[in-house]
């Protein structure tokens, strides 16, 4: 689908929303990036077709930053929060939450066309996490994607069973509350109760 002509001249499309370009303009203002994003994904365990999905994410982000006239140097959260704010309301649906772009932003930083952010006090929900990606990653040599998946239950399971009343209190949580949650969560599958067993790290 091409853009309309209007006068004899070709619309621009609106602000936010993406188009397709050639393939020497798919990745915008990341076009620089592409190959060394390949290769630091594929040194971390993503799987050849998980590697193609994240250079399109690579494309809609630097078309995005370019159409919205924003240097590479801009991103952070929040522009990437804009960003798939943007793509919902042009209908773009299927999109990786917010956490799924984070590769993306940490590679940026790590060849250092993107600015460290800014530091900020850790929440003991964090730095609990923060041991457990350490823990899954030196003593269990888990790939990216798995630790990720992992990551987010253990989120979901210690917001809902460790904190109450502002309170973070993982130390009064108990082995039945653990299975319960993954369970349900889970629907009693093979799968959860492998979870478990990772979940069952001590902090």
């Amino acid at each position: 689908m091409g853009t309309a002509l209007i006068g004899g001249e070709r619309a621009l499309p609106a602000r936010g929303v993406m188009v397709m370009g050639t393939p020497r303009r798919k990745a915008g203002a990341l076009a620089g990036q592409v190959e060394g994003y390949r290769e630091w994904l594929s040194q971390r365990g993503y799987t050849r077709s998980t590697v193609r999905n994240m250079l399109k994410d690579l494309g809609l982000v630097g078309r995005w930053l370019r159409q919205e006239e924003l240097e590479v140097a801009d991103l952070s959260e929040d522009r990437l929060a804009a960003f798939l704010a943007d793509q919902r309301r042009a209908g773009r649906q299927r999109l990786a939450g917010a956490r799924g772009w984070l590769p993306l932003l940490t590679f940026l930083r790590e060849v250092g066309v993107v600015p460290e952010a800014a530091p900020v006090a850790a929440t003991p929900l964090a730095a609990l996490l923060g041991r457990y990606r350490r823990w899954m990653q030196q003593e269990r040599g888990l790939s990216p994607s798995t630790m990720l998946r992992y990551e987010n239950t253990a989120r979901r399971f210690l917001t809902k069973y460790a904190t109450t009343g502002g309170w973070f209190a993982p130390q009064q949580l108990t082995g039945a509350q653990l299975n319960a949650f993954l369970l349900t969560s889970a629907g009693g599958s093979r799968r959860a109760r492998r979870k478990a067993g990772w979940l069952s790290f001590a902090p």
